[in-house]
């Protein structure tokens, strides 16, 4: 009974204690989340509307290369088999891997970069990696809306899959605020790895399944494609969108399994962290 009680009672003391850490960052993020994708776009003549052109001159861009230049082909059926749809199965992997790279490569440095605030009593760390995360959120989110906008102009048409796309972003948000948590905790104790992000970056481009298909690769390469996050992401969206694959547990099991997980060791690897970043700073 004594040890049912003392557990009850730490339960009862973390309560206020999650609601007050909550209550320190829900409204300094929202003022900081808003400031930075709004600087993002000063002085420009369209503001947010580079929001919605800069990934539709990518998609533009990659349909005309893969198709026209190169020549490329997907393995899917006749019918899905369009220059148009070409473009779309390359974009289901390259607006992840953009918000992803986002992330990873300001995360590393935003702690530094708002050494100052870090005196500040009042101030939770954890507003900055939220920042980064919610900033690169809204752009995935943006990106996603004009996929499944042309995918449904272009007579894809929508079915009942769809209903799994809020599934798969869920588990991506949580992936990014985890990268951002582990990222900008390493950041401030480990300078290079600004460099190592940026060459990390470059990477996975190459290694996530965004300008081919997962089945091109061999066996013994793609067993290995387990350690890239990105990998189920991109393969369930595509699966959603074009059918041409069905969607399993496994997959929804892999993006939860690095959504979750990273949150998870992020927040407290993060937290653990902290306590030492006016030291080092």
């Amino acid at each position: 009974m004594g040890s049912v009680k003392q557990s009850s009672s730490q339960l009862s003391r973390r309560g206020p204690l999650l609601d007050s850490e909550l209550k320190s960052v829900l409204f300094p993020l929202k003022q900081f989340a808003r400031k930075d994708i709004k600087d993002r776009y000063t002085g420009s003549i369209l503001g947010l509307g580079w929001a919605v052109l800069y990934p539709t001159c990518l998609l533009l861009a990659f349909t005309f290369v893969s198709t026209t230049v190169f020549s490329m082909k997907w393995p899917v059926p006749g019918e899905l088999a369009t220059h148009v749809n070409f473009g779309l199965l390359i974009f289901c992997g390259l607006l992840f891997f953009l918000s992803f790279s986002e992330v990873l490569t300001r995360s590393v440095l935003i702690i530094r970069a708002h050494r100052n605030l870090l005196t500040k009593s009042m101030f939770n760390p954890l507003v900055l990696p939220l920042t980064v995360a919610s900033s690169a959120a809204v752009q995935c989110v943006i990106s996603l809306g004009l996929l499944c906008l042309i995918a449904l102009v272009s007579n894809q048409g929508m079915s009942t899959s769809w209903l799994l796309i809020p599934v798969v972003v869920f588990a991506f948000l949580c992936l990014l605020v985890g990268t951002s948590l582990w990222c900008s905790a390493l950041g401030v104790y480990a300078p290079d790895l600004a460099q190592l992000a940026s060459l990390l970056s470059t990477l996975l481009m190459f290694l996530s399944p965004i300008f081919y298909p997962l089945s091109a690769l061999p066996d013994t390469l793609a067993g290995w494609l387990i350690f890239n996050p990105l990998v189920p992401f991109i393969e369930a969206l595509r699966e959603i969108l074009f059918g041409y694959n069905d969607i399993g547990l496994s997959s929804l099991a892999a993006m939860y399994v690095w959504g979750i997980g990273m949150l998870l060791s992020g927040y407290f690897m993060f937290k653990i962290a902290a306590s030492g970043f006016t030291d080092v700073l």
